[in-house]
């Protein structure tokens, strides 16, 4: 298989939270009502009825491999820098460095960071999700790869062209809903 980076968004730090609580991930409180129980189903946790939290978890924990629970503690990125690219979910702050970004910005910003960034341009071009207002090129600041997918829109996969950025192959797949 060729390398494959993995880059960590909004759900799985919110899932983080919730399993190991606010050491390992934020916003987990969340999760659960943002797909979160369609997971906990998909690993055989019942759902019906009233669960405490506690139970659910311990049930998660027994139920899901440990090479699932190793992926989601060591193999997800905050953000992926290659050549003169930044893959991120949400956005990133134009005002600090990549390596002092909050997780904040890069895995829920939106306006600050559409606002600011073509008066504050960085040398990269950031390639990033969580936006479904469908595929979206804003270069040499942006591309934007969320074809609201969750609201039943076509998932997006991008073939980069590093040399010419506008002639990047798109992928659509018509989700179950279409």
């Amino acid at each position: 298989f060729p390398v494959t980076i993995f880059s960590k968004g909004n759900h799985e730090d919110m899932f983080l939270g919730w399993f190991h609580g606010a050491m390992h991930g934020g916003n987990g409180e969340f999760w659960l009502s943002n797909g979160g129980d369609k997971v906990c189903r998909n690993y055989g946790v019942s759902m019906d009825g009233f669960w405490s939290k506690p139970e659910i978890v311990k049930q998660l924990n027994e139920r899901m491999p440990e090479s699932h629970k190793n992926f989601f503690r060591t193999e997800l990125q905050n953000w992926i820098k290659i050549d003169n690219f930044i893959f991120v979910h949400g956005g990133i702050d134009p005002d600090r460095a990549l390596n002092k970004q909050t997780t904040n910005s890069l895995f829920w910003e939106r306006h600050y960071f559409y606002d600011t960034i073509v008066s504050k341009p960085i040398a990269e071009t950031i390639i990033h999700g969580h936006t479904p207002t469908g595929v979206h090129f804003a270069l040499p600041y942006r591309i934007n790869i969320d074809s609201a997918c969750v609201f039943g829109g076509s998932l997006t996969c991008l073939e980069l062209n590093r040399k010419d950025p506008i002639n990047s192959i798109l992928y659509q797949v018509a989700t179950k809903e279409n």
